[in-house]
């Protein structure tokens, strides 16, 4: 026979250990819940850092054009008269061969440049800040 007694409904090692770990389970739901209040601030507070690294990002974008293809430095700053192909030459391209296609992308809209004409030097526009040059 024992000298603890008869046994206690939910008492006991087993009971303690039952309560601990419904204990910790509750704590962990009720951090893992989090508010809609909650929610809503941790997305206008992303939203709003996005925000702000666009318009940081847009105004440099804004003092520099990029050139998409076989170049070293993809980003150069802008200057007033910059040509395509002082720019190309500034982003270093690296083909041994020079490109079959250009396009400047300016405002959305895509211009081919006459490959002919840019090879003899009779057609080099200039760039403007902003810009996305692609050879190809």
């Amino acid at each position: 026979m024992s000298d603890q007694g008869p046994p206690q409904k939910g008492g006991g090692r087993m009971g303690r250990a039952l309560a601990a770990l419904a204990m910790v389970v509750g704590l962990a739901l009720a951090q893992a819940c989090t508010s809609k209040a909650q929610a809503k601030r941790q997305a206008r507070a992303a939203f709003e850092a996005g925000r702000l690294q666009e318009l940081s990002t847009s105004a440099q974008r804004q003092q520099t054009l990029m050139i998409r293809g076989r170049v070293r430095q993809p980003v150069i700053p802008w200057q007033p008269g910059l040509t395509l192909s002082r720019a190309i030459a500034l982003a270093q391209y690296t083909h041994n061969f020079p490109p079959r296609v250009i396009s400047v992308r300016r405002a959305g809209v895509t211009h081919f440049v006459d490959m002919q004409r840019w090879a003899r030097g009779t057609e080099d526009p200039e760039v403007l800040p902003g810009d996305l040059v692609e050879l190809f």
